[in-house]
């Protein structure tokens, strides 16, 4: 059989494209487990696979070697036939991390926000970042000056980072990052029951992602307010004993007759009655 023919060819990329409708990605991984032991059309059902997963997230960088995701080994150690995220311990991630020059490269060379926000995430989250500060800092830069080029005039000052909830047990699910979008871009008053929602979810999140909106907005404003407030009650006030050394006593009155002090209006009748005499 002539596993190279036209005929053959378009018919295996119709699997692949009535596996995709019918189940997605995960159809075309089924399709390509299916066609993977015949060695001759191995590499373009792998091809065609990977431009069905293209359609879903962000696949590679175009224009440069990086990808998010990586072949399965289809060893030992997994046969599963899909694709593998890079995990934070991938040390080909790792060792690209650990190089400014190159980071620089692929945030200039992404075309979209996604491709920026989701190159920042998948940096942020690897191991030679959490242990550097310095080169999380400069993710953020790099990020910001991405968007800067593809969104000219962005306004920076409606913008705010995600707080990035490193605690895994307290993070907020797909749907309730979702929500918090949602909810985010809402004009919303402060005793509105969204604003409350909004005060649960923002702290837990963890997207990386940033976030804009009235609702975000004015919730973020209120919490300002609220740290200034508290800052300024903490701050020790003097003590009373200080205060009052520190306030210089009024000169004491000569005492009158007796000990005791004459009223002003007395002193002043007095003086009248001897100029009369």
């Amino acid at each position: 059989m002539n596993f190279k023919s036209p005929y053959l060819t378009n018919l295996i990329r119709k699997q692949f494209s009535d596996a995709e409708h019918s189940s997605g990605r995960f159809g075309c991984d089924e399709v390509y487990r299916g066609l993977r032991g015949i060695k001759a059309v191995k590499n373009l059902a792998k091809s065609l696979q990977q431009e069905c997963h293209r359609h879903y997230y962000s696949y590679d960088i175009p224009g440069t070697t990086f990808k998010f995701v990586k072949d399965c080994p289809e060893d030992d150690s997994c046969d599963c036939g899909g694709m593998h995220p890079l995990l934070p311990s991938d040390p080909g991630l790792n060792a690209i991390a650990t190089d400014v020059a190159q980071i620089k490269r692929l945030f200039q060379a992404c075309k979209t926000q996604k491709l920026c926000n989701d190159l920042y995430n998948v940096f942020r989250k690897c191991d030679a970042v959490k242990s550097n500060p310095q080169i999380h800092s400069l993710l953020k830069q790099f990020r910001k000056e991405c968007i800067d080029r593809l969104v000219p005039r962005i306004n920076w000052e409606v913008i705010y980072e995600c707080p990035e909830n490193p605690n895994p047990e307290t993070q907020l699910s797909r749907v309730q990052e979702d929500e918090l979008f949602e909810l985010g871009k809402m004009a919303i008053g402060y005793k509105d029951y969204r604003y409350n929602r909004i005060s649960e979810l923002f702290d837990r999140c963890n997207c990386g992602k940033f976030h804009f909106g009235k609702g975000i907005e004015r919730f973020l404003q209120l919490k300002k307010r609220l740290a200034e407030k508290a800052a300024a009650a903490s701050v020790p006030s003097a003590p009373a004993s200080a205060t009052a050394s520190s306030v210089p006593s009024a000169p004491a009155s000569a005492p009158t007759e007796g000990g005791r002090r004459k009223s002003r209006r007395k002193m002043r009748r007095r003086h009248r009655t001897r100029k009369c005499k």
